[in-house]
């Protein structure tokens, strides 16, 4: 008899759960779905939903969404579910520690190195981000994008910090080079903007398998540079401890003839951490006697000519002259996120999504970049005929500029902003790599992609927060650990590297990180195919209509 009355007190029990969920103004749900009450936040009137691939399941409405979860709305409250659910395929909201505390905290360890490792190799992290995100803090791909572009502002925020104040390895010059940062990261950003547009008509596994593709070309690429320069460092190394009067028996060496004849300093490769020195402007005074213009001026370039040592000594000023653009860029760019809007945030001038006003504002948005860069493509080109007019001497590392190389780097920059606005990652991840294979200096190399990264994570953070496409909680979380993260490790790197004499290290941290991003996406592609029962979808609506 006992065993009988059994169910009938488990009914009961689970009745009583769910009319208390009734009465607080949610709907009840069949225990076959969930114990309980699903967690304690809503309750279903029927048996758990037949939920199809590629749809979602919204508890308010109680049925499936397609594409995503924007149009599921708390009626109570009025906020939007739009956080999936990836182990259920509901609708849901996240708060950071709460639903998944475990993933959370060892989440907080993940993202402390990470951030560390990328801004070092001059990257702001997204190659590691996404990953974690989707596979430690289960986000689906949206939001993980999300939480990842938040981490790439502040790991790339504390990388700007520590850059700003360091000085040329060689020169009385910032470590930061302002002159190439100012037309190449609107390039990036151009392109950027291009490569998302392709990348919503592609389906997820194919966004994943493109990504596979190009990153494990360029970890190879970068592999291969950092073994090359490794031999380099070792070789300038052992130089240093010859004229030192010390042998190093215990460093393995293979003779780099190129760098033993050119007497190559390891002194070069590492940055000088020291204020600003306070100097004269140089505008106000006037070229030297002994400084002598051995060239003339062609009539389309503007500007004042200067001798040798006053070009030396406006350059220190660069981070007053040149910086000053930035916020400027930083901030239209920024009107313009506001202006078009997204799919998930209303315009500020309330065009449609998708309307005529929408890639009107698109097609400027891209435009006012490219602008911006001529401009500056312009300067940097007179600048350096105005410096070769007086024999300015230029040293290791520097970039005389032409209209035919300016070019040329800016194309490949926005080429290259194209492909990771393509595949979904930071342009640091490709276009450090390509720095270096052109012999830009490590260092100078990742402090420009460094500050590259700051310039599009902080806007496009900001989009996604604000848009509502990931929970505030985890942003700010994620944004704090990563700022952290990112100024200790760049910090005790960078230390080793300028003790050691081993600027090869911060490639080959680079080519890890590749690596890792390699293998992720491959990783994800298959599992996206699994989730779709190896049926791929094909191309995806850049437009959809909301379906209720």
């Amino acid at each position: 008899m006992i065993i009988l009355y059994v169910p009938i007190i488990l009914a009961a029990s689970v009745q009583e759960k769910c009319e208390k969920c009734l009465s607080e103004g949610k709907v009840w749900t069949d225990d076959k779905c969930e114990s309980n009450c699903l967690d304690g936040k809503y309750c279903l009137k029927e048996k758990c939903p037949d939920i199809p691939p590629g749809e979602y399941f919204c508890p308010w409405t109680e049925k499936n969404l397609k594409t995503d979860c924007v149009a599921c709305i708390d009626p109570k409250s009025g906020t939007s579910w739009s956080i999936i659910n990836v182990d259920k395929n509901w609708c849901s909201e996240r708060t950071v520690f709460h639903e998944f505390v475990v993933n959370d905290v060892i989440g907080l360890f993940l993202w402390f190195i990470g951030a560390g490792l990328a801004i070092s190799a001059g990257v702001g992290g997204g190659a590691i981000f996404v990953p974690l995100s989707m596979f430690v803090l289960r986000f689906d791909t949206k939001a993980a994008a999300g939480v990842s572009q938040a981490s790439i502002f502040g790991s790339s925020l504390a990388g700007f910090v520590l850059n700003v104040r360091n000085r040329h390895p060689t020169e009385n010059r910032p470590l930061i080079n302002y002159e190439m940062l100012l037309f190449s990261s609107p390039m990036e950003l151009a392109g950027t903007l291009c490569g998302v547009l392709v990348q919503r008509a592609l389906p997820t596994w194919l966004t994943l398998l493109l990504m596979f593709i190009i990153v494990l070309i360029t970890a190879v690429m970068t592999l291969r540079k950092g073994l090359e320069l490794r031999r380099k460092d070792k070789a300038a190394n052992k130089e240093k401890k010859k004229l030192e009067g010390v042998v190093a028996d215990d460093i393995p060496l293979e003779v780099d003839q190129e760098v033993a004849g050119q007497g190559e300093r390891p002194s070069a490769l590492e940055p000088v951490e020291n204020e600003v020195p306070v100097l004269q402007d140089p505008s106000d005074h006037d070229i030297q006697t002994d400084q002598k213009i051995t060239g003339v001026k062609p009539n389309w370039v503007l500007g004042k000519l200067y001798g040798p040592e006053q070009w030396k000594d406006r350059e220190s000023y660069t981070l007053k002259t040149d910086s000053k653009f930035l916020p400027f860029f930083w901030g239209i760019n920024l009107l313009f996120l506001f202006f078009r809007g997204s799919k998930r945030m209303d315009s500020i001038v309330k065009v449609p999504q998708c309307g005529v006003g929408y890639w009107m504002i698109y097609l400027a948005s891209v435009l006012w970049p490219l602008s911006f860069a001529l401009t500056f493509m312009y300067r940097a080109v007179t600048r350096v005929i105005r410096k070769q007019i007086v024999n300015y001497q230029f040293i290791d590392g520097d970039i005389q500029w032409t209209w035919k190389n300016v070019l040329f780097y800016g194309g490949i920059t926005m080429a290259v902003g194209f492909t990771c606005g393509l595949i979904g990652i930071s342009s640091g991840n490709l276009l450090g790599p390509f720095f270096l294979i052109l012999n830009l200096p490590p260092l100078i190399s990742t402090a420009v992609t460094g500050t590259m990264s700051l310039l599009t994570g902080s806007i496009v953070s900001i989009g996604y927060v604000v848009s509502g496409q990931v929970p505030w909680s985890y942003a700010l979380t994620y944004f704090i650990v990563s700022f952290f993260g990112g100024l200790f490790g760049k910090k005790t790197i960078d230390s080793f590297v300028k003790r050691r004499g081993l600027s090869s290290l911060l490639v080959l941290i680079l080519a890890g990180i590749l690596f890792f991003a390699t293998a992720a996406a491959i990783a994800l592609c298959l599992l996206r195919l699994n989730k779709l029962e190896w049926q791929p979808d094909g191309p995806v609506n850049p437009c959809p209509k909301e379906e209720l």
